[in-house]
């Protein structure tokens, strides 16, 4: 059974996914992540993200999906990429990404 705290936190992931309406024609390009994220950022991307470009920051990235090469730079840089059921809960300074 679900603690009061747990419950909370499945609430509140519940009200960030419903307002950045996850869709799969979003496109997001590694040089985008690059460009508009700092080292450590947790990053939603309501779509998918793509390989183009290249990323040096350690970023954890939460998505509908990765292509493969947009997966493993993100990895090889040192960063995480999570498909978007897997985040448990909101991370103060998340940027959402479009």
């Amino acid at each position: 059974m679900q603690s009061e705290n747990e419950k909370k936190k499945d609430k509140s992931i519940e009200k960030l996914l419903k307002k950045i309406k996850p869709k799969k024609d979003i496109e997001v390009n590694l040089y985008k992540l690059e460009k508009l994220c700092n080292d450590g950022d947790v990053v939603i991307v309501p779509g998918k993200v793509l390989g183009n470009g290249e990323v040096t920051k350690k970023l954890i990235v939460y998505a509908l999906g990765f292509s493969k090469p947009a997966k493993e730079k993100i990895i090889l840089a040192g960063g995480k990429a999570l498909k978007l059921k897997e985040l448990k809960e909101k991370v103060k300074g998340m940027k959402i990404i479009k």
